[in-house]
């Protein structure tokens, strides 16, 4: 089964990446995972042309951006990815010390290396539900749960 991924690279002015000198660590990492080399003529392709279609799933090409930027430290550039399935799409960009990243919305997409893939601030998971909006619907459920059962309760030992 193959999976297809375009990938965009846009160079920032300050310290472009110079992907020459990093092929065979690549290549090395490629040869570990069991991946075709192709992908690496592909991502080369990528950061010299700036755009290229790379023959396996985002979620590893995510691993190889991230790779590169491990190698390559002082290098600032922007990355955008986007798979087959029509949420599987994220962005990354590195400068100087920050990182920004968003995506991938591919709720099957495995987690990179160092965790998190897209971080919304109290919007996701439990941390989510303390939102002032979500903490009146939920005390206004739980009353009326509690309404209800006392009123069960009352009227089911009357009867």
């Amino acid at each position: 089964m193959s999976y297809y991924t375009g990938l965009e690279v846009q160079h920032f002015e300050n310290a472009p990446v110079s992907i020459q000198s990093l092929l065979p660590r690549i290549a090395s990492q490629l040869d570990d995972d069991g991946i075709s080399r192709d992908v690496l003529k592909d991502l080369e392709e990528a950061f010299t042309t700036g755009k290229a279609t790379l023959k396996v799933h985002s979620g590893y090409v995510a691993i190889l951006i991230d790779l590169v930027h491990q190698l390559a430290p002082e290098a600032e550039f922007g990355v955008r990815a986007s798979g087959e399935e029509l949420r599987d799409v994220w962005i990354k960009e590195f400068r100087q010390d920050q990182k920004f990243q968003v995506g991938p919305f591919d709720e099957g997409t495995p987690p990179p290396i160092e965790g998190q893939w897209f971080t919304r601030t109290g919007a996701t998971g439990w941390r989510g539900l303390l939102r002032p909006a979500y903490l009146k619907t939920l005390l206004v459920l739980f009353l009326a749960a509690v309404i209800l059962i006392t009123f069960r309760t009352l009227g089911g030992s009357s009867s």
